[in-house]
């Protein structure tokens, strides 16, 4: 006998957690390389360095909308807890039901928008480093759209695989 055990097939969720951590990590990781490198040169020859300005802003859109859906699954975005507290069981689930769907309708709202303004971005360049701003705005839609995507797969009823089954 294989006493081997058999880890759990990743959901959805998993997956899209993993590749928001990747990009979101990486985003984070070069904004804060470039930032500090401009802050030394500006130090050492007293000049900074537009292109890595540039770069630090793109990432800087990317980093903070990114995870912006598995921030509100986990419920690590801004709630006001001391409220729901003194709510009943009830209260708290209707509270929950209510946040649902205004973020829902502002997330659609701002998705909406934001894929608009992605689209007409395409032939406009930044500055210095000439990035094209769909890319840039490619950040906001794709956490927009993780937030909506989250918040829908919270009511779908979901059915476990058992293991053992699909053996």
């Amino acid at each position: 006998m294989d006493n081997k055990e058999t880890k759990p097939r990743p959901t959805v969720l998993d997956v899209l957690d993993k590749v928001e951590n990747i990009i979101g990590g990486s985003m984070f990781f070069i904004m804060i390389l470039f930032l500090a490198f401009n802050v030394c040169s500006w130090w050492l020859t007293r000049k900074r360095m537009g292109q890595l300005e540039e770069a630090v802003t793109a990432c800087l859109v990317w980093v903070s909308y990114i995870n912006m859906g598995s921030h509100y699954r986990k419920k690590q975005h801004i709630r006001v807890d001391f409220l729901l507290t003194k709510l009943s069981p009830r209260g708290q689930k209707i509270a929950d039901i209510m946040n649902d769907v205004c973020s829902f309708i502002i997330g659609a709202v701002v998705l909406y928008f934001g894929w608009k303004l992605m689209l007409r971005s395409r032939t406009k360049f930044t500055g210095v480093l000439k990035i094209c701003y769909f890319w840039i705005d490619l950040g906001l839609v794709l956490g927009f759209a993780s937030l909506l995507f989250n918040i829908i797969y919270k009511y779908i009823p979901h059915k476990r695989i058992n293991t053992e089954e699909m053996r």
